[in-house]
């Protein structure tokens, strides 16, 4: 089995979706000999920021010296993208074997169980086999959805991290913040150190309330630990201050921009700090420097990312309001530009009307376009709800032919803003050769 046989078994013969349920991953992970028992972790879950977070935990973890690994999904290219140890992504060949191997094993549970297993628990179970036999000191793991019920639930975390909470997939979480909320408190295990940036009290009281029973400690952001913004360059970047527990950690330059980045980096500091003081408290004394060298380095594909200028070309995956709201002010006070050509591709069981309410009046240009996803709406429906709330509209039916037009209309100095969707920065990036 090559790379390309694994991606077509995992098409075919897994489903997609999420289950809420976790005796399919169970039993699957009974069979592999309980690979999520052979790592220590870091659990990350909230409603934006999870990938960001885990990318700077994991560069933190290494640069400390630690063993480290990460999970996170969906990927914007490759599934190579979701699977890294020590630094380096997982290669095709190595991602091919894993799912050669599993494969027999999948079709033993499904031989037993009503549903079948789904694709991202079939990746869960890789991630976990691939981590042990990495033997990784660390695995910093991302929530595919929620929480309780999500499968990479089967570890038990040393430190829990809600990045935030906002209204979401509200069809499996729960309609109200605060059922979302105690669904993502679910992975807060006995004992572990819990980290959150989000700010609502009704959430953290369900969070503490979580915490509570499982006897586990809190850090607030803004209570507990904090970040200052020193300098911010017009889409270059930013110099920041993280103080948690302990100390101060200086000048730490981030090159990623937004000031929601530079909270998920004071979440990823905070929790990296917390896992070491329990694992390796000796590492700590280096913390800093490790910090200095690993949140420099981060790099978060397909977050506010820059692919070209004049014009300026900027890929951001926004897909819900919350991230909507940090990308308009990341718009209005993080670049430079003379007009925004706005090229929007969502999917279709996403909050349409409240990310188009958050962004559209900003754009001097819509183009509303569409991926290949079998869950993205067409670009033709996306037309005519932009269209519904009065503004002109040009509709592109391929991410590719968007870019064309966008790419035609812009001068040197304007800025293309792709967003929407991960599935459509992740086909623009394979269109502009950005890999």
């Amino acid at each position: 089995m090559d790379y390309n046989d694994a991606v077509r078994y995992l098409n075919e013969e897994t489903t997609e979706g999420i289950e809420p349920d976790l005796s399919r991953i169970t039993l699957l992970c009974e069979k592999l000999g309980n690979p999520e028992k052979a790592f220590r972790a870091i659990h990350i879950t909230g409603t934006n920021g999870k990938t960001t977070t885990a990318r700077m935990v994991d560069s933190v973890l290494t640069a400390a010296g630690f063993k480290s690994g990460y999970y996170t999904s969906p990927h914007l290219v490759s599934y190579t993208e979701r699977f890294t140890a020590n630094g380096r992504h997982i290669t095709e060949k190595r991602f091919a074997r894993l799912v050669e191997d599993i494969a027999p094993l999948i079709a033993e549970v499904n031989s037993t169980i009503e549903n079948m297993i789904t694709q991202f628990e079939a990746l869960t179970a890789i991630a976990f086999t691939y981590f042990r036999e990495e033997n990784v000191d660390c695995a910093v793991v991302e929530v595919g959805m929620g929480g309780s019920w999500d499968a990479t639930n089967l570890i038990d975390s040393d430190v829990a991290v809600i990045t935030n909470v906002a209204l979401e997939h509200t069809d499996r979480l729960g309609e109200t913040i605060t059922e979302i909320a105690k669904e993502k408190s679910g992975i807060i295990k006995r004992s572990a150190s819990v980290v959150t940036a989000a700010g609502q009290q009704d959430v953290l009281d369900i969070i503490q309330e979580r915490c509570e029973e499982q006897d586990a400690r809190l850090y607030v952001a803004g209570r507990d630990f904090a970040v200052d913004i020193k300098k911010s360059d017009s889409g270059k970047g930013q110099i920041i201050d993280v103080r948690t527990i302990d100390k101060t950690y200086r000048n730490i330059d981030l090159e990623l921009v937004g000031k929601h980045q530079a909270t998920n980096a004071a979440t990823a500091v905070v929790a990296a700090e917390l896992f070491l003081k329990k694992n390796k408290p000796e590492a700590l004394d280096g913390l800093g420097t490790a910090i200095s060298t690993a949140i420099s380095q981060v790099s978060s594909p397909g977050r506010l990312e820059v692919v070209g200028t004049r014009p300026l070309i900027v890929l951001d995956g926004a897909h819900n309001p919350a991230a909507a709201v940090r990308l308009r002010e990341s718009l209005d006070g993080d670049f430079e530009y003379d007009r925004l050509i706005l090229v929007l591709g969502m999917l279709g069981d996403k909050d349409t009307g409240g990310i188009l309410d958050i962004l559209i009046d900003k754009a001097d240009t819509i183009i509303a376009t569409q991926s290949t996803s079998y869950r993205a709406m067409s670009a033709k429906t996306l037309g005519e709800a932009i269209e519904r709330r009065h503004r002109p509209v040009k509709v592109c039916g391929s991410v590719k032919d968007a870019i064309a037009s966008a790419r035609t209309s812009a001068g040197p100095e304007d800025m293309i803003l792709i967003t929407g969707s991960i599935y459509t920065i992740g086909e623009a990036k394979e269109c502009l050769g950005n890999r």
